[in-house]
Parts: structure tokens; C-alpha cells; sequence
């Protein structure tokens, strides 16, 4: 369908564009996570138990999955979105480990938080 831009009919064509484009988007957001303690750059004692709470929660749906993983591997998993972990560091090395909790609503969506924690040598 053409129409004129002097044509009476163009307003009312454009109007009609605008509201089919406005209407087409995805309104899904994606759950946002959070690392309640430990806190960023916190320092521990190798031997000790760090724990780990993370809380995650959807504006928009459900929590379907929460993953937590120290330095890329993955510690522990549930199907809710909190989740409590106890790191026993008795055999982690001295240094800089990265933390990421990863939630993935019922739509597909993920959202993480990393931090990055110190172990160092008794």
C-alpha cells in the first residue's frame, strides 16, 4: 500500500505504524541477583569456611534456576532463588577468587552478580 505524504489518509497510516511498532516489544526483564556476604574484596584465611548467600528474585516471573560458581565452576544449583553455600577453602589456593551466582527466570532470561574474594596463607 502506498500512501502520499499530501494524502488526508497519511496521519491517520503513520498513527496506525506507531502503535503496531509500540506494541511488538518484549516487556520480559531479566531477574536480578544479589551476593549478600560474602562481601567484594572480603580477605580469608585458607582452612576457613566462607559462607556464600545469594538472593535472587524476578520483577516480571519466577526464579527458575540459581547457579553459584567459584572461578568458573560450578558449586552449587536449585531451583528457587536463594541459595545458602558453605566453601570449605582447605584446598583452594592463596589468591584472587571470582564468585558469580547466575538466576535464570521462567522466561529464559538471566541475570548475574560477580565479586571477587582473597584467600591468603595462614
Amino acid at each position: 500500500m502506498t500512501i502520499n505524504l499530501k494524502s488526508r489518509l497519511f496521519p491517520l497510516f503513520l498513527s496506525i505504524v506507531l502503535v503496531v511498532i509500540a506494541g511488538c516489544g518484549d516487556d520480559n526483564l531479566p531477574p536480578e541477583v544479589e551476593i549478600l556476604t560474602p562481601e567484594h574484596n572480603s580477605s580469608f584465611q585458607i582452612g576457613n569456611t566462607v559462607i556464600i548467600e545469594v538472593e535472587a528474585s524476578d520483577p516480571d516471573g519466577t526464579v527458575a534456576e540459581l547457579e553459584l560458581g567459584i572461578d568458573g565452576f560450578v558449586v552449587s544449583f536449585k531451583q528457587s532463588g536463594s541459595l545458602v553455600y558453605e566453601w570449605n577453602t582447605v584446598t583452594a589456593t592463596t589468591g584472587a577468587h571470582t564468585i558469580t551466582a547466575i538466576a535464570t527466570d521462567n522466561d529464559g532470561l538471566s541475570g548475574s552478580q560477580s565479586i571477587i574474594v582473597f584467600i591468603n596463607p595462614r
